[in-house]
C-alpha cells in the first residue's frame, strides 16, 4: 500500500486526556471501531456518513476525531484506542496522582482469579489494519497521555491513599535494644521488607505492617514454602510459620516491585494471591514497569537500589512525613559495638555487595535527614535521634 498522498490526523481526547496519532494514507472507505463496540464508515470527501450511529457520533465528538478526504480504493479498518502510556496515574476517589515509574498498583477486593499481575500498560496503542492484494499489514502508534485514571488501566486497580506519617523499617541490627516498637506502631502506615521476622522483636521493631515489599528471592522463598510437598516435619513447620506470619499483615499489601514477566514471577504471584486470599485478609500489589531501573535513575546510582531505597522512593509518592528505622550499613555503631547485618539473624555477614551500594545510600539518607526531607532514626527511641 502506498503511503504519502493524503494525511489522516486523529485527535483522541478522553476525559481531558489527549493523545495524538498521525499518519498519511491513501484510502476510499474507513471502518472505525472504538472499544470494538461502535462502527463509523467515512467515504470520500465526508467527515461522517449518514449511517453513523448517533451514540458513536457523540463519542467521536468528545474525542475530537477528524478525517481528511480519501481518494483511493483501499479498505482500511482503524481501531481507535486511548494510549495507556501515562505521565501520571490518578485516582479520582483519592484525588491524587503519582509517577507511574514509582506507582504501586494495588488490586482491590477482586477475586484472585482476576489477578494477572501483567505489566502491559505501555502497549495500548491505536492500530490500523490494512488489507491490499490479500496481504495484511498492521500499523501501531502510541503516545503518552498526561493523566490516566487508574481505573482506565483496569477497573480493579487502586493506588495507595495519601498518608500523613509513614515508618519504613530496615532490617539492620541497629534496631536491637532500640525500644522503637511502640513508636513504629504509632505511624499511620508502616512499610517492611522481605518478611523480616517480628516475633520476639516487637519491642524494638513493632508489629504493624501496612505494606510488605518482597524481592525476587523472597518471592521464590514464599512460593516454595507455600507449595512444597509437606512430607516431613521441617516442611510442615515452615508452612505453619509462614501462615502464622501472614496473620500479622492484617489487610496489609504484599507488594512485588520487579518486572513480573521475568522468571515466572507473575505466575507465582497469581498462585500465591489465590492461595492466601482464601485464608487471610491481605491485598496484593505490583509495579507498572518494575521499579529498579527508574529508581536508580532518580538517585543517579550505578547499582541496583536496595530494598530500603526502593521503599523510600515509592513512599514519597504517598507519605507526607517519612521516618526511617533500621537503616544502618556498618558493622559497628558510634560506640564501637558490633552490629548484626539483620536484627533477626544471629550472625555477622559481609556488609558489602556488588549488587547494592549501601554506604552511598546511607550518606544519601543522612543528607536527606539534614535537609528535613525525612527523619533517620539511628539511636534508641527513648533517647531520640
Amino acid at each position: 500500500m502506498k503511503i504519502g498522498q493524503k494525511s489522516l490526523f486523529i485527535f483522541c481526547c478522553c476525559l481531558g486526556i489527549a493523545s495524538l496519532i498521525a499518519y498519511s494514507l491513501n484510502l476510499n472507505k474507513i471502518s472505525v471501531y472504538h472499544g470494538d463496540k461502535f462502527m463509523l464508515r467515512v467515504r470520500t470527501g465526508s467527515s461522517f456518513s449518514t449511517s453513523t450511529p448517533s451514540k458513536f457520533k457523540d463519542i467521536l465528538g468528545r474525542l475530537n476525531v477528524t478525517f481528511s478526504s480519501f481518494q483511493t480504493t483501499t479498505n482500511i479498518t482503524i481501531k481507535v484506542n486511548v494510549s495507556k502510556m501515562c505521565e501520571k496515574i490518578c485516582d479520582r476517589d483519592l484525588l491524587t496522582c503519582v509517577n507511574p515509574d514509582v506507582a504501586i498498583v494495588v488490586y482491590d477486593n477482586t477475586s484472585p482469579d482476576r489477578m494477572t499481575f501483567k505489566q502491559s500498560f505501555s502497549s495500548f496503542p491505536a492500530t490500523i489494519n490494512t488489507t491490499e492484494g490479500g496481504k495484511n499489514e498492521t500499523h501501531v502508534w502510541s503516545q503518552k497521555r498526561k493523566y490516566c485514571p487508574i481505573t482506565d488501566l483496569d477497573p480493579s486497580f487502586q493506588i495507595v491513599r495519601m498518608q500523613n506519617s509513614c515508618a519504613i523499617i530496615g532490617n539492620s541490627g541497629i534496631l536491637l535494644n532500640s525500644s522503637c516498637g511502640t513508636e513504629i506502631n504509632s505511624h499511620d502506615f508502616v512499610l517492611r521488607a522481605n518478611l523480616a521476622k517480628l516475633e520476639g522483636y516487637t519491642e524494638d521493631v513493632g508489629n504493624k505492617t501496612s505494606l510488605m515489599f518482597i524481592n525476587g528471592e523472597t518471592l521464590r522463598h514464599l512460593y516454595s514454602k507455600l507449595f512444597a510437598k509437606r512430607t516431613n516435619n521441617q516442611s510442615k513447620s515452615n508452612f505453619e510459620d509462614l501462615m502464622n506470619y501472614t496473620r500479622t499483615l492484617n489487610d496489609g499489601i504484599i507488594w512485588f516491585g520487579k518486572n513480573t514477566q521475568e522468571s515466572g514471577y507473575g505466575d507465582k504471584l497469581a498462585k500465591i494471591a489465590k492461595f492466601l486470599r482464601d485464608k487471610r485478609k491481605v491485598r496484593f500489589g505490583f509495579s507498572m514497569y518494575g521499579v529498579g531501573k527508574p529508581i536508580s535513575t532518580i538517585w543517579k546510582s550505578k547499582r541496583y537500589p536496595s530494598s530500603g531505597l526502593i521503599m523510600l522512593t515509592i513512599a514519597e509518592s504517598f507519605c507526607k512525613n517519612i521516618n526511617l528505622y533500621g537503616f544502618y550499613p556498618y558493622q559497628h555503631d558510634s560506640n564501637g559495638s558490633r552490629i548484626l547485618h539483620h536484627y533477626y539473624e544471629p550472625n555477622l555477614l559481609d556488609f558489602h555487595t556488588k549488587n547494592h551500594d549501601f554506604e552511598r545510600e546511607h550518606q544519601l539518607l543522612r543528607s536527606l535527614h539534614q535537609n528535613g526531607r525525612l527523619r533517620l532514626i539511628l539511636k534508641p527511641c527513648k533517647n531520640g535521634f
